[in-house]
């Protein structure tokens, strides 16, 4: 098995391949020809045995380290039927060809060998549950959801049938969800069928397991590409329904139905959007002429119907501007083309007691983040909206923000009851296009929020994907929630742990709110790359476990996946970061934040270009995103246009919570432009500010204006280096630190910090070919391969 499950003592879900309920007594009299492996035993020289996942009828499946690469892998002992010289050559030639696939939703088959006569194989171990623990689990899933796995796995059946490999036994056992990261990836290409291949020719059987056989491998026909298709509308069928499609008492009795009965239709058991309908019944035709052409086509069509517009496989997307035009084969994520319609939420009237008066932002803020689920609609945020509070005339708000609907209302309280009445305004007519009153008791706020939002997209003839009941909540922890979010949307300077203990707390009142959790996350993360002196915890490995329990609880919020994006960026695993952040937009198509994200790693890694028109598109999503300002301000500080810096500059001159990015920009700025009035404005910015990093930028904006004397405090900060903080971070202090020596001519010094900044997570590209200040770092010898290094990094970043 490539994977764990969620294990009870010795137990773990397992792909079928090794545990296999319908294998019959033939499997399993060979259970005992597997190595008996022990705990602690060091395996054919190399494999440390950490302990066994579990057994089935082709043999047994343990979690070893790897001794030679320093890696954890699952390592397969395995059942030969026929050990001859034959069956063991087609094994190897079978496992050769599964190692041709490329795919992160295929598991990757490492290493194949024997000891003792026992024959193995290492392959990647994906720790989380199959996909029929799922099921078991769930019953059945939520219709976009189905749709993602599906296109998932149609992806990676895609890569595996570009290698010539069919997989021709797949099932939910063989697929895995990958608890860390969600990702879904297809195990055992090839091996089932090396394994049972001859005793299928003695019988005059077929290979594969009964309950998901396309007509073709029942009866023994031909079997191409196709039959794997047939078997993933199979699985998709199951998750949509929780029903199989062919019911019968035995798993023979219900293949001799997929020959004779054509499919019944999924929209018999459940409702669904007919275009889901329809890819189904198309991949359960009995023809496989009729089925879609190839897993690539299927793939594309479930992704559209899931409502994201973008090709799961990272390998096919481009990371374009969202303007893009798409090439043949790549797509940009979540495209917001220029025919979606644009919607804005205006802040809510409020009516009630004044310690209440949360509520009315906190409603607008959450039907945002629903609305934006829905593709087809582009949904500003919040920040685009709030200085309007005091308008109500539709053309006029229509005007001010180029949208084509206006949603505003009121909230009302009175003790516990709440009412909320809402309307929908087209721009263009002035006319109201829907209006509703709905009453609830407080604690009710998510239930109407998710009521307005597919009222709201009903009305405009929309499809709102990923809405589903958030968990109970009390009115205490309600409103922690609502002011923590707002806290965590302003990300200023000073409050990242305050607003991450808040949401803890909503986590302690409220365990089964899955919105805390994806919140939480976002705040460890920030709370960890912003130190806090006053903070003794270790914000990155609570910001570690906050994603895991994440993506336990609210897998199918885009925050989650855009927290997973931010701490691997934390810890230098950038295609990983790509890859979540894409989830994201994915689930969101209209994430501000996701989008400020993408766009920040583009500019660093070298596409300035498409970078910024990315941050661009966040900013008109909300143009209060205070990072997508500040890295528009950096870049254009350091290397573009000083016009465009010195206009968000006036904009934060009176915003105190902009006070201290605007004084480290003001004085890092100066020091590339050798401009002492920049660096000088700044450090009187600084002289007021109780900051953790101003006792620094002070120091080094004395070294900017020449203050020799003032070298010997620089050392002081090996000590930052050293702490808790995350590695982003650390680089982040090794450019500084690169830049201050190199401004003194301390050229060894200076090294030292440009090797630190590269052989660290650094992806600065073009501060390491254009920075004025460390111009005698690319005289040295070592400069080409430390640049090197950093490229590599970023081209993780480009070929995701």
């Amino acid at each position: 098995m490539a994977g764990v499950g969620e294990r009870d003592d010795r137990d773990a879900t397992l792909d079928a391949s090794l545990v296999d309920d319908e294998s019959g007594p033939r499997e399993k009299q060979h259970v005992a020809a597997s190595a008996d492996l022990v705990p602690g035993q060091l395996f054919a020289g190399r494999y440390l045995v950490e302990g066994l996942l579990g057994r089935g009828g082709m043999g047994s499946v343990w979690r070893v380290r790897d001794q030679m690469v320093g890696e954890t892998v699952a390592l397969k002992t395995l059942s030969l039927h026929d050990g001859s010289d034959r069956a063991i050559e087609r094994f190897r030639r079978e496992v050769r060809l599964a190692r041709r696939i490329t795919s992160p939703h295929v598991a990757r088959t490492h290493d194949l060998g024997s000891q003792g006569g026992v024959h193995f194989l290492t392959m990647e171990l994906i720790e989380g549950p199959s996909l029929s623990r799922l099921l078991e689990k769930e019953r059945r899933l939520a219709h976009d959801r189905a749709a993602r796995i599906a296109a998932q796995i149609a992806d990676g059946l895609a890569a595996a049938h570009a290698a010539g490999v069919v997989h021709r036994d797949l099932k939910p056992d063989n697929v895995l969800i990958e608890a860390r990261t969600s990702r879904v990836v297809v195990t055992d290409f090839g091996i089932a069928r090396a394994l049972d291949a001859d005793a299928a020719q003695r019988t005059g059987g077929i290979v594969g397991t009964p309950l998901y056989m396309a007509p073709e491998q029942i009866a023994g026909r031909t079997v191409d590409a196709r039959a794997d298709l047939y078997a993933l509308g199979l699985v998709l069928f199951e998750l949509l329904t929780g029903e199989a499609a062919f019911a019968a008492d035995t798993p023979i009795a219900a293949a001799v139905k997929r020959l004779q009965q054509p499919a019944p239709d999924p929209r018999s058991l459940v409702g669904l959007p007919d275009a889901l309908a329809d890819i189904v019944m198309r991949c359960l035709e009995r023809d496989p002429s009729r089925r879609h052409p190839d897993a690539a086509s299927l793939a594309r069509a479930l992704v559209e119907v899931a409502g994201t517009g973008a090709i799961v496989s990272l390998s096919n997307v481009s990371i374009a501007s969202p303007t893009a035009t798409p090439t043949a084969n790549r797509s940009p994520v979540a495209p917001l083309l220029r025919g979606d319609r644009a919607l804005a939420v205006v802040p809510f009237a409020y009516r009630g007691p004044s310690d209440q008066d949360w509520l009315a932002p906190g409603i607008g803020d959450e039907l945002i983040d629903v609305l934006s689920r829905t593709r087809g609609l582009r949904v500003l945020g919040r920040g685009a909206v709030q200085h309007l509070d005091g308008s109500r005339d539709a053309r006029d708000i229509g005007r001010s923000l180029s949208v084509d609907y206006v949603i505003d209302g009121t909230v009302q309280v009175a003790g516990p009851r709440l009412r909320v009445t809402v309307r929908l305004l087209d721009v263009a007519t002035g006319v109201q296009q829907w209006s509703e009153r709905f009453d609830s008791e407080v604690e009710d706020l998510f239930a109407i929020q998710e009521q307005v939002a597919q009222r709201i997209a009903e009305s405009l003839r929309l499809s709102l994907h990923g809405v589903g009941a958030a968990g109970a909540i009390s009115p205490e922890a309600l409103e922690l929630y609502v002011r923590a979010r707002h806290r965590l949307r302003t990300a200023n300077a000073v409050s990242p742990v305050e607003t991450a203990e808040a949401l803890e707390r909503v986590i302690e009142l409220a365990p089964d709110f899955a919105p805390a959790y994806a919140s939480y996350a976002t705040a460890c993360v920030r709370a960890w790359f912003l130190p806090s002196p006053s903070s003794t915890r270790d914000w990155g490995a609570e910001a570690a476990r906050a994603i895991e329990r994440a993506v336990e609880h609210a897998p199918d919020l885009a925050e989650t996946h855009y927290a997973r994006a931010q701490i691997a960026s934390q810890h230098g695993r950038y295609r990983e970061a790509v890859g979540a952040v894409r989830t994201a937009l994915s689930i969101a198509p209209t994430l501000p934040e996701a989008h400020q994200f993408l766009g920040m790693l583009q500019v660093e890694a070298g596409r300035a270009k498409e970078g910024l028109q990315r941050i661009d598109l966040a900013l008109q999503l909300d143009p209060n995103l205070l990072f997508a300002s500040l890295e528009k301000m950096r870049w254009n500080g350091q290397y573009g246009d000083l016009v465009v810096f010195d206009a968000i500059a006036e904009k934060w001159s009176d915003d105190p919570t902009k006070q201290p990015f605007l004084a480290q920009q003001l004085v890092r700025v100066g020091a590339f432009r050798r401009d002492e009035a920049r660096i000088r404005r700044g450090i009187v910015l600084l002289e007021d500010l109780d900051i953790p990093s101003a006792p620094f930028m002070k120091l080094y904006a004395r070294v900017m204006l020449g203050e020799r004397e003032v070298q010997g405090g620089l050392a002081a900060l090996r000590t930052v280096l050293d702490g808790k903080v995350s590695d982003r971070f650390r680089s982040l202090v090794h450019q500084l630190c690169a830049e201050a020596y190199g401004r003194l001519g301390d050229v060894p010094s200076m090294m030292e910090h440009v090797r630190g900044g590269a052989e660290s997570v650094l992806v600065d590209l073009e501060w390491m070919d254009r920075c004025p200040l460390i111009e005698q770092a690319r005289a040295q010898p070592e400069f080409a391969e430390l640049r090197r290094k950093v490229r590599a990094r970023c081209e993780q970043i480009w070929a995701a």
